[in-house]
C-alpha cells in the first residue's frame, strides 16, 4: 500500500510538471492564460491513500505585457476586462488576445473570423452607449474641419526674470521665456504651426504672443496671476 500512496504522488506532481512545462513554452502566447494544478488528498474510509490532481485551474485576471506589433489594428487590455467577439452563428465569445484585422466588408475581426463588439458611433462622430454591435470602419472619406479651439497645461516659472532685451522679437530668445508649439489645421485639412511665445512683464504678470506659421495673430494677450500662482 505505501508503494501505492508513493505512486499517487509522483504522479500528481508529474501532472504538476507538464502544467508548469505548458506556462514556460508559451509565456510568449498572446492572450495565454496561464495554468495551476490543484491537489486534493485520498481518503478510504479515514485511511489516508495518497493523492490526485483535483483539476488545473487557468488565471485569466493577470494581464500580462503590453508590446508593440507594428499593426494599426492590434489592441491589448491594460488591466481587466475582455474583447467581445461574435461568430457567423451568433455565439459570443471573450478573449485577451487583441489580435485583430479586417475582412473584405471592413469588419474588424479577430483572427478565427469573428466580429469585434463594441459601441457605434453617429455621423457626428458620437458614441452610442446602449447595445453592442460588429465594429466596421468606415471607408468614406472624412470632411475637413478646421482647428477651433486648442486647451493645454503649463508651468510658468514665476522665479524667471523679465527679459533685459525689447521688444519682443520671436527670433531672438533672448526677449521671451517659454514657447509652446502645437500642430493645427485649415478647412481643407492643411496643418499649420501655431506657436505661443511667453514673455514675463513684471512679478505674476506675462504677456502670451502667437504666431502661426510665423506670421503674428492678433495683438498679445496679457496673463495676469495670483499670488498663490493660479491664473486670475
Amino acid at each position: 500500500m505505501s508503494f501505492n500512496i508513493a505512486m499517487t504522488g509522483l504522479s500528481a506532481v508529474n501532472e504538476q510538471l507538464n502544467t508548469i512545462s505548458h506556462n514556460i513554452a508559451n509565456a510568449g502566447t498572446t492572450g495565454f492564460k496561464s495554468s495551476r494544478t490543484e491537489f486534493g488528498s485520498i481518503y478510504a474510509d479515514s485511511q489516508a491513500m495518497g493523492v490526485e490532481v483535483l483539476a488545473s485551474t487557468q488565471s485569466i485576471s493577470q494581464g500580462g505585457s503590453l508590446v508593440t506589433t507594428g499593426r494599426s489594428l492590434d489592441l491589448a487590455i491594460s488591466g481587466g476586462g475582455f474583447f467581445v467577439t461574435r461568430g457567423g452563428n451568433g455565439d459570443v465569445s471573450y478573449t485577451r488576445a487583441g489580435v485583430f484585422g479586417a475582412d473584405k466588408n471592413n469588419n474588424i475581426v479577430s483572427a478565427t473570423g469573428q466580429v469585434l463588439q463594441g459601441y457605434p458611433v453617429d455621423a457626428a462622430g458620437n458614441l452610442l452607449v446602449g447595445a453592442v454591435g460588429d465594429l466596421q470602419l468606415q471607408n468614406a472619406n472624412l470632411p475637413a474641419r478646421a482647428t477651433d479651439s486648442l486647451a493645454f497645461v503649463m508651468n510658468l516659472d514665476s522665479n524667471q526674470a523679465v527679459p533685459a532685451t525689447a521688444p519682443f522679437d520671436p527670433a531672438d530668445v533672448n526677449t521671451y521665456n517659454s514657447t509652446y508649439t502645437t500642430k493645427v489645421f485649415d478647412s481643407q485639412g492643411k496643418e499649420h504651426t501655431l506657436t505661443q511665445y511667453f514673455v514675463k512683464t513684471a512679478d505674476n504678470a506675462w504677456e502670451a504672443h502667437y504666431y502661426a506659421d510665423g506670421a503674428a495673430v492678433g495683438g498679445p494677450q496679457a496673463l495676469t496671476f495670483g499670488t498663490n500662482g493660479s491664473l486670475t
